[in-house]
C-alpha cells in the first residue's frame, strides 16, 4: 500500500505548477543559512493567533503554495528522503491519499500567524483504524521554527477534532534518524509503540508514535 509522508499515496489528478516562485506570505522561501537558526527564541505563538484553513482542491492556488512551502526546506528533505523534493513531489504528497481511505476523510491544512501562510498540517481521520487520526505532515516554514507554531498547530487541531467522538488515538510516523522530531512529539505526550517501517521513499524507517486524542 501506498502512504502519504507518512502515508502511503494514490496520484490524484495533475495541476499546473508554477515553474517560478508564486507571491508567499512566507517571509523567504529559499533555504535560511544555519547561523539564522541560531538566533534567540522569539515569544513562543499564541494558538489564538494560529489558523488553520481546509485546502481540498489541488488546481487551489493555496496548494499550490503549499506546494513551495515543501521545497523551501531542501536540506531537510535530503537528509530523510531518497529522492529530491521538487514542485513534483510536493504536488504528490500533499495530494495523494491511501487506496483504502475515503477521499473525505482527508484533511489538509495551510497554516496561517496573523493570516500569513507559515506551515501546514495534514491528517487522515479513521485510518489505519476507525479509532485513529494519524498525522501525516506537520511543516513550519523554516525561518519560522522555534517560535511555538508547531505546538499551536496541535492545539489548534485539537480544538478542530474534539467533536469527533470516535477519534481516540492521534498516531504519527517519525524518520528514525530525526532526534529533534522525535523529541519534539514525545513533548506533545507521543510515545513509540514500538513498531517501525520501511520504504522506497525514505532514508530511514519510520517510528511510529501515539498518543490519546
Amino acid at each position: 500500500m501506498k502512504r502519504l509522508d507518512p502515508h502511503l499515496l494514490t496520484p490524484v489528478a495533475p495541476v499546473d505548477l508554477p515553474t517560478a516562485p508564486m507571491p508567499l506570505d512566507l517571509p523567504d522561501s529559499r533555504p535560511i543559512p544555519h547561523h539564522s537558526r541560531a538566533s534567540p527564541r522569539p515569544e513562543a505563538v499564541a494558538s489564538s493567533r494560529l489558523t488553520l484553513h481546509r485546502v481540498a482542491n489541488p488546481a487551489d492556488p493555496v496548494f499550490r503554495d503549499l506546494c513551495l512551502l515543501l521545497c523551501s526546506d531542501p536540506a531537510y528533505w535530503a537528509q530523510t528522503r531518497t529522492m529530491t523534493m521538487d514542485a513534483r513531489a510536493a504536488h504528490d504528497m500533499l495530494g495523494n491519499l491511501p487506496a483504502d481511505a475515503s477521499p473525505e476523510r482527508k484533511y489538509l491544512w495551510a497554516l496561517r500567524l496573523d493570516g500569513k501562510l507559515v506551515g501546514c498540517l495534514d491528517v487522515l481521520r479513521q485510518w489505519p483504524t476507525r479509532s485513529t487520526l494519524s498525522i501525516g505532515l506537520l511543516m513550519v516554514a523554516p525561518n519560522l521554527r522555534g517560535q511555538g507554531i508547531g505546538h499551536a498547530a496541535l492545539e489548534q487541531l485539537r480544538l478542530r477534532t474534539r467533536a469527533w467522538s470516535d477519534v481516540r488515538r492521534w498516531r504519527v510516523a517519525v524518520v528514525e534518524s530525526q532526534a529533534g522530531a522525535r523529541r519534539f512529539w514525545r513533548g506533545k505526550a507521543f510515545s513509540e509503540t514500538g513498531q517501525s517501517r520501511t520504504d522506497a521513499a525514505h532514508s530511514a524507517p519510520l517510528v511510529v508514535m501515539e498518543r490519546a486524542a
